[in-house]
């Protein structure tokens, strides 16, 4: 049994570091302009590697689907946003070598007019739930399937199932800053700092929970690290700023001024009486991501 849960957990080590090197990332870009009182907000979705964009989420091939792309109020009422379309157009060749592909970031303008109630507004997506499935089927071949485990009937052996799912936020600020409230997702970044003012130089805290629970570095799950980046700082380059976490707790200096983006992504065994008991049956594990984005000023 331990020799199992041992293999098992191995596997799920090795899925999650592949995945987390090479995944695309979800997030959300907000930025306030005030250069024409009362000021207005622009707000899209990326979708990649590289800040502010990178990629379309809706492609004719379909590389993430949306489960809700959300503006949330500071009394958490919720206003949906369009989810990104695939246009009908096929790309277009140019005689260069290049094409054209028209896409969708599902971007909006926020007006902050001058009866705009002060707060802190947020912007949610969360992609939809999916899940891995490794198997040998009944030929002894080795296969994957994006389907949960007991959706497989032709399956000789499991080799390895999670269920993933992608959460990313950011805010706008109306007047003073004040705590965001939590919103329910399964893998949450909470700012416990004023982002709406940080500067270059400038100590930021962080809180993370994995289904409410505050994610911590122990001798069971190894270190986990709330991971920092930017376009103007180690993204380009390739490399980020990393801080372990401890009940719940990180912290960053941010050396420069630009958008930042912090995110995590978090691996949990499922037991058939543990909190995840839910998934029991379907996979060996769940997985979350989760982005939060904030700018910073010189």
């Amino acid at each position: 049994m331990q020799r199992t849960r041992t293999m098992m957990m191995t596997a799920a080590a090795i899925f999650l570091v592949a995945a987390s090197a090479q995944a695309h990332s979800l997030w959300v870009n907000t930025f306030q302009n005030f250069s024409h009182p009362p000021g207005h907000a622009m707000v899209s979705l990326g979708f990649g590697h590289a800040l502010p964009m990178d990629d379309f989420l809706a492609t004719p091939d379909g590389q993430i689907n949306l489960e809700s792309f959300t503006f949330v109020d500071q009394n958490l009422q919720r206003t949906p946003l369009g989810a990104p379309q695939v246009p009908a157009e096929k790309p277009l060749a140019l005689e260069s070598g290049m094409t054209l592909e028209r896409g969708d970031l599902a971007t909006y303008k926020v007006q902050l007019d001058a009866k705009a109630s002060p707060g802190v507004y947020q912007v949610e997506a969360k992609s939809k739930v999916g899940y891995f499935t490794k198997f040998i089927d009944e030929q002894g071949r080795e296969r994957m399937k994006m389907t949960p485990m007991n959706k497989i009937p032709n399956a000789k052996q499991v080799l390895f199932g999670a269920k993933y799912q992608a959460f990313a936020k950011s805010y706008i600020t109306v007047g003073p800053w004040s705590e965001p409230k939590q919103l329910g997702h399964g893998l949450e970044i909470l700012p416990k700092s004023d982002i709406s003012t940080v500067r270059a130089g400038e100590l930021v805290d962080f809180y993370v929970t994995f289904e409410g629970k505050p994610v911590t570095s122990d001798g069971k799950g190894g270190m986990q690290y709330l991971i920092a980046t930017s376009n103007t700082f180690g993204g380009p380059d390739g490399f980020s700023l990393a801080s372990p976490l401890m009940e719940g707790k990180a912290r960053f200096r941010v050396p420069t001024a630009g958008q930042w983006l912090v995110n995590i992504y978090v691996m949990q065994p499922v037991t058939k009486e543990g909190p995840l008991a839910a998934e029991f049956g379907k996979a060996q594990a769940v997985w979350y991501s989760a982005t939060l984005t904030f700018n910073v000023k010189p």
